[in-house]
């Protein structure tokens, strides 16, 4: 058992760091007879013995035996660290002081960091979650909603992927939350408001079992979007979180005919827009094709009444299947560069996944006019392969990205007369089940009046059950446009057309 040093000599030597040439109690040092003072501590122990013993029971042992020796001995034994025979207990060290806005918080910035790129919400939506950690503790229906947004995720990262009670209890209590703020004249039309709006609707698209539910989300929204839109947006984050909202209006309304986009939409892009930031890439004059969204309002109108807008289909067609070449194009072009990065593939895979939904929708309807058109067979041939080429590409992004690739390859199995072609988009639907963009579609078909019989060849695909008046009535349509006369060269736009509007 070694000592930790071994010095017992008196206590002026030691405290000058001298070497005492004392050699028992009582007899002074010749350095305290030359200075003539007291030699005092001549021979008492100061250091404490350690045990190296390979056990902890061991040293307990061996310890509380050589204290007990030594205090058969009369000798007092002082500790090295502490000034006591008996070393005082220390308790754990307390964490910091912290509430549950920290820790939503830190989930976020988690998310935010987070090197999985299914999981990262620099895509999601940019401008809005990259404000969101410095504006929590400012305003309850926010902190609310943020709760159950960040619960949600955890849930969705964890391995079972069921929704827990607490994450359901979370966003009943945001929903209660953004209810009081809206009811407050003061904070209904603020940014923090209409921000816990907006992500209270995205929760409900994995929280929600009621589709119709969903529909009162966006009707909401278009009510707070429509009185802000005519407002002086100066505040950068407010207008982000109303270009968020609107990219989901513009899905929505092709679905529900109560989401109105004009005159609100047309005042919101007519703001004049804060100066560009230079670009320091290399690729600053290549760039990707931007979304005009100003195009993408008018195709509700489009896809609900094509005979009176054939010009505009064929316009818009023409708009979708330029940028769908350009994004083409730019991908392949840049893929493989040094500056390429996962979050430049997340953004070119989901404007390429709308291209491709879009353009899908449009063909069909311009292959309803005109069937014997062999370009338009042969360019959906070409979207059909290359909405299979996405999906392959854009797995790792499941399940937080991967935006508008469910909606292309549901698109495209539903036209492709390709029997191979099928069955692998049909597998590519099982794969994308599990992902944000896919549960947003199947909401929307859930409740959809239009929506196609051939979806209900998926089991987990819930379509709205016609009533026996509706079934009836549309027979008898069917039945009067069959017997219309067409050597007038006017094409009657089949009802099965409709089917891929739910490609938004």
């Amino acid at each position: 058992m070694p000592v930790i040093g071994s010095y017992r000599g008196c206590d002026s030597c030691r405290k000058w760091k001298k070497k005492c040439d004392s050699t028992q109690p009582g007899q002074p040092c010749s350095r305290c007879r030359t200075r003539n003072i007291a030699c005092v501590g001549v021979g008492q122990q100061r250091f404490k013995f350690i045990n190296q013993s390979s056990s902890s029971s061991s040293s307990s042992s061996a310890s509380s035996g050589g204290a007990a020796a030594a205090a058969a001995h009369g000798q007092k034994v002082v500790s090295r660290f502490v000034e006591h025979a008996t070393p005082l207990a220390t308790g754990s060290p307390k964490s910091p002081l912290r509430n549950g806005n920290d820790r939503v918080a830190d989930t976020l910035v988690y998310f935010l960091a987070s090197t999985h790129q299914g999981y990262n919400l620099k895509p999601f939506r940019l401008s809005v979650f990259g404000e969101l950690p410095r504006r929590i503790g400012y305003s309850p229906a926010l902190d609310a909603s943020l709760a159950a947004f960040t619960s949600l995720l955890e849930t969705r990262q964890s391995p079972s992927e069921q929704l827990n009670p607490r994450s359901l209890q979370l966003y009943a209590s945001g929903l209660k939350a953004l209810e009081t703020s809206i009811a407050n004249p003061s904070s209904r039309y603020r940014s923090d408001t209409l921000c816990a709006a907006y992500i209270l609707s995205e929760c409900h698209i994995w929280q929600g079992r009621n589709a119709k539910l969903s529909r009162g989300h966006a009707e909401g929204l278009v009510y707070l979007i429509s009185n802000i839109a005519c407002q002086d947006l100066k505040d950068l984050f407010l207008r982000g979180i109303c270009y968020a909202i609107t990219a989901n209006l513009l899905q929505d309304s092709v679905f529900n005919p109560n989401v109105k986009l004009n005159p609100w939409i047309q005042e919101l892009y007519d703001m004049p827009e804060q100066p560009l930031r230079p670009l320091l890439d290399i690729q600053a004059m290549s760039r990707l094709p931007t979304c005009e969204l100003r195009v993408f309002a008018m195709l509700p109108d489009l896809i609900r009444h094509p005979n009176e807008n054939k010009e505009q289909i064929h316009w818009i067609y023409s708009y979708i299947l330029d940028q769908y070449l350009q994004v083409k194009v730019f991908i392949s072009a840049n893929r493989e560069t040094s500056c390429w990065n996962a979050y430049d593939g997340i953004i070119c895979n989901e404007r390429h996944g709308l291209f491709i939904a879009i353009g899908i929708t449009l063909n069909a309807l311009l292959r309803a006019f005109n069937p014997s058109n062999i370009l338009l067979v042969s360019q959906r041939s070409i979207f059909c392969a290359d909405a299979i080429i996405l999906a392959e590409r854009a797995k790792q992004e499941r399940p937080l990205a991967a935006h508008h690739v469910p909606q292309a390859i549901v698109a495209a199995w539903c036209v492709t007369d390709d029997e191979a072609t099928k069955e692998t988009l049909r597998q590519l639907i099982e794969d994308y089940r599990s992902t944000f963009a896919m549960a947003k579609l199947v909401q929307h078909l859930s409740c959809w009046p239009e929506a196609p019989a051939k979806l209900r060849e998926i089991p987990w695909l819930t379509l709205p059950q016609k009533t026996e008046a509706a079934a009836a009535a549309e027979a008898a349509a069917e039945a009067d446009a069959q017997s219309v006369d067409t050597d007038d060269g006017t094409e009657i736009i089949d009802r099965e057309t409709h089917e891929f509007c739910c490609i938004l």
